[in-house]
């Protein structure tokens, strides 16, 4: 809860039309809101430490965390000890590792140059919820310069 109050609770004063003094503007007290966007962005989708990583090593470990899942060339899974690609023919074991919360992320630059990639590593972020499914409207894109 600190977290939240720290950085993401915004506090406004609540003003209305009071009737009782012509319609002038009253103070109505503080009204407190969260900034959800920017919470589930920096705490739950790891923007800040995905926008801080440097693609320049032929493997790159990615932010993990509960539920976070990541797709687009060249994006790599461990599971298990043994690492798959995120494709299709490797989705049920994907659903799996993300049901069991033990799931760590790689960008690999040879699979990366593989599927064609060039000088522009374009991938997705998003978070699915305990049975692996995709959690709607929860996601980034991401958009990072490859160097070397």
């Amino acid at each position: 809860m600190t977290i939240i109050c720290d950085n993401y609770l915004r506090e406004e004063t609540f003003q209305y039309m009071d009737e009782t003094t012509n319609g002038q503007l009253v103070d109505g007290g503080q009204w407190y809101f969260i900034e959800m966007q920017q919470l589930l962005e920096h705490e739950l989708l790891l923007s800040g430490q995905l926008n801080n990583l440097l693609f320049n090593a032929d493997e790159v470990k990615l932010p993990s965390g509960p539920g976070l899942c990541y797709t687009g060339t060249g994006i790599l899974f461990e599971y298990e000890g043994k690492k798959y690609l995120t494709t299709a023919e490797n989705s049920h074991i994907l659903t799996e590792a993300l049901k069991s919360g033990n799931v760590k992320w790689y960008w690999s630059r040879s699979f990366f140059r593989k599927c064609g990639g060039e000088n522009t590593a374009t991938f997705s972020s998003y978070i699915v919820d305990k049975q692996g499914k995709r959690i709607p409207d929860l996601h980034k894109d991401v958009r990072i310069q490859v160097t070397r």
